[in-house]
């Protein structure tokens, strides 16, 4: 089987290699909207489930920093949150 290399795409601002496909990201309430909860729920989610999630990402806009989810992260909320946390880890452990 060939090996699949990344397609690399040139930044007409500022003339850097930019290799494709881009992980999209989301801010927080993208991200709630998603997941159907509110936002000050979606941040209890982060702190409960810290271990399902990958590290943080922020995106600085003026002074300020906003936290970024990755499709990644989003996806493992959502499974934390219709089986919950003991049926997760029960279902990861029975089937690998």
């Amino acid at each position: 089987m060939a090996e699949l290399r990344p397609i690399v795409e040139t930044c007409t601002i500022i003339g850097a290699d930019v290799p494709l496909p881009v992980v999209p990201l989301w801010d927080l309430p993208a991200a709630a909207v998603l997941l159907g909860v509110s936002v000050s729920n979606l941040r209890y989610m982060l702190t409960v489930h810290k271990g399902h999630v990958l590290p943080p990402l922020y995106r600085v806009k003026g002074r300020r920093l906003h936290r970024m989810l990755r499709g990644s992260d989003i996806k493992a909320l959502q499974v934390r949150r219709l089986r919950g946390p003991g049926l997760a880890d029960y279902t990861r452990e029975c089937h690998g």
